[in-house]
């Protein structure tokens, strides 16, 4: 990745507070200026493809907005419910990328089994599978 040294003027209280919070998370001030930098970014992107949106389609109404408040409230609870578990929000978001990738390749190992199996064997017996269903996955 290209980098592009700049000289930048921040007020004290500010490069102070940020220099605190790069080291508190063991990265260099420039480091965690340029990760502050692209949150603003993705911010500034998604207001920018609201308003595009918007035009195409008219303002978003105060139920649609309070719709996505109502998600965004949910999310954040559950977010900060398991960043307890996982050790804060950075940890819990990493656990979930994770299962979700296990999960993913959960997946396609099982698509790539069955397209074999159909490839030597034909496509199932639906009344075989079904069968199947109800042996092993019925609630007894």
């Amino acid at each position: 990745m290209a980098v592009k040294k700049l000289s930048i003027s921040l007020d004290e209280s500010v490069a102070e507070r940020a220099a605190s919070a790069a080291a508190s998370h063991g990265v260099s001030l420039s480091a965690w200026l340029n990760a502050a930098a692209e949150r603003a970014i993705r911010i500034e992107d998604g207001l920018a493809a609201v308003r595009e949106w918007e035009q195409e389609h008219g303002e978003l109404s105060a139920e649609e907005r309070a719709w996505a408040d109502k998600e965004i409230a949910a999310d954040r609870e559950l977010l900060d419910e398991l960043a307890s578990e996982f050790g804060g929000r950075s940890a819990a978001i990493k656990q979930g990328l994770v299962m979700l990738a296990e999960e993913h390749r959960r997946r396609r190992a099982l698509a790539d089994f069955m397209a074999e199996w159909v490839a030597e064997s034909g496509p199932p017996d639906p009344d075989g599978v079904a069968a199947m269903r109800e042996r092993h996955f019925s609630q007894r």
